[in-house]
């Protein structure tokens, strides 16, 4: 594949050359992540995918254009995402079947530590989804155990739109609301919403953005199975799992990322669309 010049100047690319050279020191995992990287650039053309660049910094750029940190010491300040994050949403977001024109990843698995961002960042991923993907009706839910935790991502959502302090205009203007447990984008009828194993009712969804919110605490995978069957109708959706470490090493979440690490490793392929 002909790297572009627009490409090659992105912070994700950068960021990426950069743990590929070693000049800056990162784990094992990302580097493999970084390898795969180059590995799709080079075999793009044969494999039949290509790297939308619009696509994938169209959904970068979103953030700090309509979303604005509304906690602790960046509060008030545009929401500017580090390169690491840049490269995984680059990729989600870029990478399109030739043929199909659908997104090539369907599933994305972060494991991070604590207060790094990671519920801010899902909550302007699925903001962004419902307004710049054009799918009609999205569906996104943010899925944990209980719903008290999915809530903790879905108000961060919705206090980017509606903050005292530090709303942003941009997503009102855009046509976003918040109701008392839903969150609306009007335009396209799209809805996001908090949904626990404890939730009254798991029926009658359609997810096209499904969040696993701290999936090291899942016992099983009932919500995660229940989301995703449900997506059986979308053209492209996304399954995104974030979590913290945990300590069940016979739970779902390891078994998950076990597989994770093997299709990184080339033991195992990577289903995707198209």
């Amino acid at each position: 594949m002909n790297i572009s010049s627009e490409i090659q100047n992105t912070v994700s690319h950068k960021y990426a050359l950069s743990v590929l050279d070693g000049t800056l020191i990162s784990g094992d995992k990302i580097k493999l992540a970084v390898k795969r990287y180059f590995t799709w650039l080079e075999n793009a053309e044969t494999d039949g995918y290509y790297l939308d660049h619009n696509a994938g910094i169209k959904m970068i750029n979103f953030f700090p254009t309509c979303l604005k940190h509304t906690k602790g010491k960046l509060a008030g300040d545009a929401f500017i995402l580090a390169p690491f994050q840049q490269f995984t949403i680059y990729n989600l977001f870029g990478w399109k079947n030739k043929k199909t024109g659908l997104r090539r990843i369907n599933t994305v698995y972060d494991k991070r530590a604590k207060k790094n961002g990671k519920s801010a960042e899902v909550a302007g991923i699925s903001l962004g989804v419902m307004a710049i993907d054009r799918e009609s009706s999205a569906e996104v839910y943010v899925g944990a155990t209980k719903e008290e935790q999915a809530k903790i991502c879905w108000q961060q959502a919705v206090d980017f739109i509606n903050h005292p302090m530090y709303k942003s205009d941009y997503l009102e203007k855009l046509g976003f609301r918040c109701l008392q447990n839903k969150i609306l984008f009007e335009p396209n009828k799209s809805m996001m919403r908090p949904l626990g194993g404890d939730s009254k009712t798991q029926d009658g969804i359609n997810s096209h953005l499904s969040i696993l919110d701290e999936y090291h605490a899942f016992r099983d995978d009932s919500v995660k199975e229940n989301l995703e069957s449900s997506s059986v109708q979308r053209s492209q959706p996304i399954t995104y799992h974030i979590t913290t470490a945990g300590t069940n090493t016979f739970g779902v979440c390891k078994q998950y990322e076990d597989t994770c690490i093997e299709i990184l490793q080339g033991q195992k392929k990577m289903i995707a669309f198209g």
